[in-house]
């Protein structure tokens, strides 16, 4: 089953606009199916990284889905594409499957999280939101450089949960990339979550909705931890609006 659904490139990377209801079915059919599926939730620091690492931009070529988890993302699919593209959080989705696969019977595993005893909170707290969720395996790796390996344990030890469904929360592009490498070797729906995982288990703080509809998570996140996230956004937020501004301009001048 294929889901009704548009892609434009953003950047240079080729980004689906797909309603969540659609996304989501579309997404349990597979897993059923036990197709081997990547999947990631792009916003402006992913897109920028792949216009600066060629090779982290293959990756993202080679996903079998890439999402607008940032607004900024859905402005350029409307102004330069001129496509509706809902924004897709990466919370809202997680739950939206989770709600699915529990009804389904489909099984979970999530690896990554800062430490086991948060990855512990976070499976609680989606257990909760999703009475009846099989979480069937979960690990957070000790942290590594970029790129990230799989210990071949917790490799084989995936395999023998027999899961339908990964969830990979190492941050962008670690998680991406861990995906992209591992991928077949684990024939199952395979998503990058960035700090879905912090959100569950109480690490860090959702903007609120009202924050959220004026575009400005950035922001909120970035008084959160300024030391960190300033570099980024200070690096890519003013490439992207200059290169949006270019491409709707040359869209529009034609």
């Amino acid at each position: 089953m294929t889901g009704q659904f548009s892609a434009g490139l953003v950047m240079r990377t080729q980004v689906r606009a797909q309603s969540m209801p659609s996304l989501v079915s579309e997404l349990v059919s597979r897993a059923k199916r036990q197709v081997s599926t990547r999947l990631y939730l792009a916003n402006v620091h992913m897109l920028m990284e792949a216009a600066d690492d060629p090779a982290f931009a293959e990756v993202l070529a080679r996903s079998d889905f890439v999402l607008a988890d940032g607004k900024p993302l859905c402005w350029w699919q409307r102004l330069v594409n001129g496509i509706s593209c809902p924004q897709l959080r990466g919370i809202d989705l997680v739950l939206a499957l989770c709600r699915r696969a529990a009804a389904e019977g489909l099984r979970v595993g999530i690896y990554g999280g800062h430490a086991e005893a948060d990855l512990q909170s976070a499976v609680h707290r989606l257990q909760q939101l999703v009475p009846g969720l099989l979480v069937c395996y979960q690990h957070a790796p000790s942290w590594q450089p970029y790129p990230a390996s799989a210990e071949p344990q917790q490799l084989q030890l995936m395999q023998q949960a027999q899961l339908d469904i990964i969830l990979v929360a190492l941050g962008c592009p670690k998680q991406e990339v861990w995906i992209d490498q591992y991928s077949a070797q684990l024939p199952a729906l395979q998503l990058g979550i960035g700090a879905v995982v912090d959100f569950l288990s109480g690490r860090r703080r959702q903007a609120p909705r009202w924050v959220q509809r004026l575009a400005l998570e950035w922001l909120y996140r970035w008084l959160q931890e300024p030391r960190r996230l300033a570099p980024r956004y200070l690096k890519h937020n003013p490439r992207f609006l200059i290169c949006l501004c270019r491409a709707w301009w040359q869209q529009h001048s034609r």
